[in-house]
């Protein structure tokens, strides 16, 4: 091989010259520092023979001024006299003495840049002669700091006197059951002696070994052996301490002196055996407490009496396999505890006086509470009978309270925590955020699963709701071949374990699967359920020679929807896999697969991507594809032959972008699309009125088509654009307006080009397309013409019937925006109707030559039609919202269910009794009745010819149009904002007077006049009375009393729809929750196709018939109830459709004046995954309108209509009166 020498030449210089630099920066550095010249303290003071020794520290000395700043005595170290032998003097009872040689030590650190370099600097004492110690310093070659040691030499004669003292401190008074130990030899405190034997004896004084158990009853000696050092001898009497008291020890010499045994007698007595510890407190670990360690007092709770106790202890966590004397390192991070992960801590706990523990192995425990899941013990010893160490280890917990809402789902941040998460049988609701994270590498038996192969890391248990708000990727673990992984799938679905996995979010799931040799995927389904919603799931295989599918079905159900995706991988290898596997090849098993909307890729390094297919069709399971997008499909030799047994009669299917028949088309490797084709888009939108307020919100655009979206409303007044940024817009009469309508296409659904039809309110429109592209956005552009003035009030004057007169053709309007429709437009073929009747029920349409006679009562009928540019006002039920007055007096108004009611209404007014001069008979009709809650009307209808309301007595407080309202039960009058009570009791009167040429029948009283004749109130006998002159003015009054408001129609709503997957729904809203509610007693009961009642916690299965009932009761106040419900024909809706009795069916509404129950079926709904939408009213209507009955696909498949698919007369009538615009 030819060597550049060149290059190597310059490289090497480069080399150099850096590692001078370096050199030249550390030198520069190093002649920045200071040297220190010399140390010198103050503070020691010279030993005096016959002074105790004792320990000194770093603050017992001062740096001298002179040497401030340079250097510093540390403060917190201790230091200990060392004699001439080197050896350490740590006892108080020894004395410095005569002709013995003593010196002391500390540290001293430099100051910032300073620095000791030297060993050969003086070491001075300040306040001392140097001729009374000597001083020297040592330099460490580990830190910057120096030692600086002072000697001393005493002078005089060394005396070695008798060693006679000898102090014990913590000597621990062994108990029954402890085990003999080792004393160490920091206990006692002597002088010039050293400990030469230490041993436990017997009564006898036979010698034990340590470990031996010492048993209650018996006698023990602890013996201690000392021996004087060179040259001292032992007194002949010593004084020894035990804990400052002085006691009576036996000791004993040996024949020179130099040895004393003292020997510490033990007589024990027999302990009580504790074999039960309980807690009745207790920390325990919970997912993301941020705390290390916990100081925790715990409680104790004995059985019977107190005989053991538990002190105030730090918690220090560990991995669950630790035992106390190896404790490894705090197992909780910063992070803090991981939920599903495995903790331990130990707790010291001490037996009391008279008491002692039991072998480890025959130790139990509880807690006086519920043990938490996944908690365990065991005891280990703690050296002494009467201590015992427990050890505790918990599972920790997900937050208390989370996981049981989706509004509060634990959130997982570790594979371990997903594993538990998902695991938990009573969890439900569990979210992912952004998680990278690999899995551990487990135990395996080889013989089950050679290699090293675990099938699954996952199993879900249980219902689980799995919201995806982050990008969450989990890794196999690599083992010793590189081509092997631990796990196969990361997730699996059983019927074993009761799975059903719901997963969502704007987020997505990536799990790196294992080798080359296996089946990898993200989930396997071998049973439950599985839907998944709008997210992503991604096989992967991490770069590492293998491929790993998305989701691998077996048998089960599976749901794909919201334009979920499902991705799989191939790397480094040949050979096609799939995103979506579905059954195994050659195995018939229960499998049913819905792909309302879905995504389906596989990726690959290199290869053929053509042997590659989204989805992979094992054999022949209940597939349906609704809408998808897939890179092919593939069909095996066990599935169907063609695509047509799985693609959706109502989807349309290409190839590559070309229409397909499904027939025609088995395996195939082009992008394979299927989608649900809008043909007629067939919309209502409130018309522009006067004053009102432009439809600008999506939900005001009814009858859309399912399958797309209002995205966008515009409208144009005169060519211009409306503001309606801020909702302020309104209409003007006399204005043009246009409105443009942008509808977008869902997921999975497209637009045919062209439409075959697109109306708004009945009318074809024009049709342009969106940015986008017309299959996936339209716009709809509707020309409204002219605003018209709208038409609240008619006033319509004709002649009053006359004895022996003619009716009146022609009535006189008031106004010239409308006028009286004529023969031909309006209902009759006359120019209106008069009716006739001689006993005031039945009714004669009369001709116009004829005549009217007394006695008869007339009414007439007007159809009264609006002029150009005009048009009556509607209510939000398409009512006229028009008030009408006739000759002065109120007439009723109604529109005909054919008709347009802004183009055409009705006018009647009824004239009553047509009297002769003299009037006998007074008849009022039209007064409202009072009813609770409501506030009195002051209007009424005169039922006769001759006399009208005498408004001359009116006060604006309480008399109005000649009506007043008394409150008989208070004793007051009623204001018109007043509301009446449910019970009380109140009486109307009403004033009247004569027309010109007509007199009341009375009688003569005096000079007055009383009245003789009579009078009805809406029917009922009046009481007639007097303001003035009888003749001329009456009134009429009749006492009511306060009746419960009468209830035709209840509406419940708010009920969920059983949907596959969801639970039933025990919560509703009442239409008149002030007058009847739902009869808490009963609630609402579901029941499933076996009528068994369900529970909360239940779940809908697709395809399946479920019944409800409930009760409806009427509020109560006071105990009287505010409403009755109308007996035998109160109509009632749930959700908006009607409730129908129907031979045959559970379907019931039986009713009483009390209560009304229902009984509801719901038997096509469970079959949809997504929630439904409710058809409104409008939607309805424009169905009817279109033939979207009975059969329809609309009505039928999509909505509910009292469960059968047929519309009721009762939900035709509320929806022609409904119709808007």
């Amino acid at each position: 091989m030819k060597h550049n020498h060149k290059l190597q030449n310059i490289i090497l210089t480069v080399i150099t010259a850096l590692l001078f630099a370096a050199l030249l920066s550390f030198t520069a550095s190093a002649e920045e520092l200071t040297p220190i010249t010399g140390v010198s303290v103050t503070g020691i003071s010279m030993p005096v023979v016959g002074q105790r020794i004792h320990t000194m520290d770093g603050s017992d000395l001062i740096e001298h001024p002179s040497g401030k700043n340079r250097y510093n005595v540390l403060d917190n170290q201790t230091s200990t006299w060392v004699d001439e032998e080197g050896r350490l003097i740590k006892y108080a009872l020894q004395t410095f003495e005569a002709g013995r040689t003593y010196s002391i030590s500390f540290s001293v650190e430099p100051m910032e840049g300073y620095a000791f370099t030297s060993d050969q600097i003086p070491v001075e004492l300040y306040n001392l002669y140097s001729y009374q110690y000597t001083g020297s310093i040592t330099l460490s070659p580990e830190t910057e700091n120096a030692r600086i040691t002072f000697t001393f030499s005493l002078g005089g004669e060394r005396t070695y006197a008798d060693i006679g003292e000898f102090s014990f401190y913590g000597l621990k008074e062994p108990v029954d059951g402890d085990k003999m130990w080792k004393p160490v030899s920091d206990f006692s405190a002597y002088n010039n002696s050293e400990l030469t034997d230490c041993y436990w004896a017997d009564s006898k004084g036979t010698r034990l070994e340590y470990g031996t158990t010492f048993e209650g009853g018996n006698s023990y000696s602890l013996n201690l052996e000392f021996t004087a050092f060179d040259g001292y001898h032992f007194a002949d009497y010593l004084s020894i301490k035990n804990d400052s008291v002085k006691m009576d020890y036996p000791y004993s010499f040996n024949a020179d002196m130099t040895k004393v045994c003292i020997k510490i007698p033990y007589s024990l007595s027999s302990a009580s055996v504790i074999d039960q510890i309980v807690l009745e407190k207790m920390f325990l670990p919970e997912q993301g407490l941020d705390t290390r360690v916990r100081d925790c007092h715990l409680y104790v709770n004995p059985p019977e009496q107190v005989c053991y106790t538990l002190p105030k202890q730090t918690l220090n966590w560990v991995e669950s396999k630790a035992e106390y004397h190896t404790q490894v390192e705090n197992a909780v991070t910063e992070k803090g505890f991981i939920a599903g992960k495995q903790y331990k801590t130990f707790l010291l706990v001490y037996a009391e006086e008279g008491y002692k523990f039991a072998d480890p192995e025959s130790m139990s425990f509880r807690f006086s509470f519920d043990a938490p899941a996944g908690f365990s013990y065991s005891f280990e010893s703690g050296g002494a009978a009467d201590i015992i160490i427990l050890a505790l280890t918990f599972t920790a917990q997900f937050p208390e309270g989370y996981g049981y809402d989706i509004d509060t789902p634990v959130w997982c941040h570790t594979y371990i925590e997903l594993k538990y998460a998902l695991e938990h049988s009573d969890l439900r609701y569990v979210a992912l955020g952004n998680v990278d994270d690999t899995l551990p590498m487990i135990p395996h038996d080889e013989a089950l699963d050679p290699g090293g192969i675990t099938r699954t890391a996952i199993v879900v248990r249980g219902h689980k709701d799995l919201n995806l708000q982050g990008n969450a990727v989990f890794r196999c673990p690599l083992t010793g071949n590189y081509d092997l992984k631990y796990y196969i799938q990361l997730i699996t679905l059983t019927d074993a374990a009761n799975s059903s996995l719901y997963i969502h979010g704007k987020g997505s799931l990536t799990y790196e699967g294992g080798g080359l040799y296996f089946v990898n995927s993200v989930i396997k389904v071998e049973g439950g359920h599985l839907t998944v919603d709008g997210t992503t799931i991604r096989g992967s295989i991490g770069y590492h020679t293998g491929f790993c599918y998305g989701i691998n079905a077996i048998f089960g159900s599976v749901s794909i929807q919201s334009g979920a995706t499902v991705i799989g991988e191939v790397y480094g290898g040949d050979g096609g896999i799939s995103a979506l596997v579905l059954g195994s090849e050659g195995v018939t098993r229960s499998l049913s697969v819905s792909i309302f909307d879905g995504n389906f890729h596989v990726e690959r390094d290199k290869g053929d991507s053509n042997e590659d297919h989204g989805i992979s069709v094992q054999n022949d399971c209940g597939l349906k594809i609704h809408s998808m997008t897939s890179d092919g499909i593939e069909l095996r030799r066990y599935a169907a032959d063609t695509l047509a047994d799985y693609i959706s009669n109502d989807s349309v299917m290409t190839v590559d972008g070309i229409k397909t028949a499904p027939a025609s088309c088995s395996t195939t490797s082009g992008i394979v699309e299927v989608y649900r084709e809008i043909s007629e888009v067939d919309i209502h939108v409130n018309t522009p009125k006067d004053d009102a307020s432009p439809a600008i919100y999506p939900e005001q655009i009814y009858s859309v088509p399912d399958g797309c979206s209002v995205v966008r409303i515009t409208w144009l007044e005169d060519g211009e654009a409306l503001d309606t940024f801020y909702g302020s817009a309104r209409f003007t009469a006399g204005k043009h307006y246009q409105a443009e309508i942008a509808l977008t296409a869902d997921e999975g659904v497209r637009f045919q080009k062209p439409l075959s039809s697109a109306t708004v309110n009945g009318k074809t429109v024009s049709v342009s397309a969106q940015s986008i592209g017309a299959e996936y956005g339209i716009i709809l552009t509707a020309d409204f013409g002219i605003c018209p003035d709208l038409i609240s009030e008619i006033e319509l004057t004709i002649d009053p019937p006359k004895q022996n007169g003619k009716p009146d053709v022609s009535a006189f309007c008031g106004h010239s925006s409308y006028k009286q429709a004529p023969a031909g437009v309006n209902a009759f073929n006359a120019p209106l109707q008069w009716q006739e009747s001689n006993d005031g029920s039945s009714w004669t349409v009369m001709n116009l030559n004829d005549t009217f006679t007394v006695g008869y009562s007339y009414r007439v009928f007007i159809d009264v039609m609006p002029l150009n540019g005009y048009e009556f006002a509607l209510d939000s039920q398409l009512d006229p919202n028009v008030t009408a007055t006739l000759n002065g007096y109120s007439a009723s108004v109604s529109r005909y269910p054919e008709d347009d009611p802004g183009k055409l209404i009705s006018v009647c007014y009824d004239f009553g009794i047509l009297n002769d001069s003299i009037i006998e008979q007074i008849d009022i009709d039209g007064i409202t009745e009072p009813v609770v809650g409501e506030s009195p009307l002051y209007t009424c209808a005169i039922a006769g010819n001759g006399y009208t309301v005498n408004k001359a007595y009116d006060n604006g407080t309480y008399a109005i149009n000649g009506i007043c309202w008394y409150d008989v039960t208070f004793d007051m009058w009623v204001r018109p904002k007043d509301t009446f009570q449910i019970g009380h009791e109140y009486k109307v009167f009403v004033d009247v007077k004569t027309e010109n040429g007509y007199e009341f029948y009375t009688t003569p009283l005096g000079s007055s006049y009383k009245p003789a004749g009579w009078g009805y109130i809406n029917g009922n006998y009046a009481t007639l009375g007097i303001q003035s002159d009888g003749r001329f003015e009456q009134s009429l009054s009749w006492t009511f009393t306060c009746q419960p408001k009468p209830v035709s129609l209840v509406e419940v709503s708010g009920i969920d729809i059983p949907v596959a997957g969801s639970h039933p729904d025990f919560t509703a809203k009442v239409g008149d929750p002030d007058f009847y509610r739902l009869d808490p007693e009963y609630g609402i009961i579901w029941y499933d196709g076996d009528m068994n009642e369900m529970t909360p916690d239940d779940t809908f299965e697709a395809g399946m018939t479920y019944r409800l009932m409930f009760s409806v009761i009427p509020v109560e106040e006071d105990g009287q109830r505010l409403c009755k419900f109308v007996n035998d024909k109160t109509a009632v809706t749930i959700n908006g459709n009607s409730v129908v009795k129907k031979n045959g069916y559970w379907d019931e509404v039986s009713d009483s004046p009390k209560r009304v129950t229902v009984y509801y079926t719901f038997s096509k709904s469970a079959m949809y995954e997504d929630p439904l939408t409710v058809l409104d009213a409008m939607s309805l209507a424009v169905a009817i309108n279109n033939g979207a009955v009975d059969e329809s696909p609309l009505v039928w498949l999509k909505y509910d209509f009292n469960d059968n698919g047929t519309l009721e007369t009762f939900d035709i009538i509320a929806i022609i009166k409904k119709i808007v615009g």
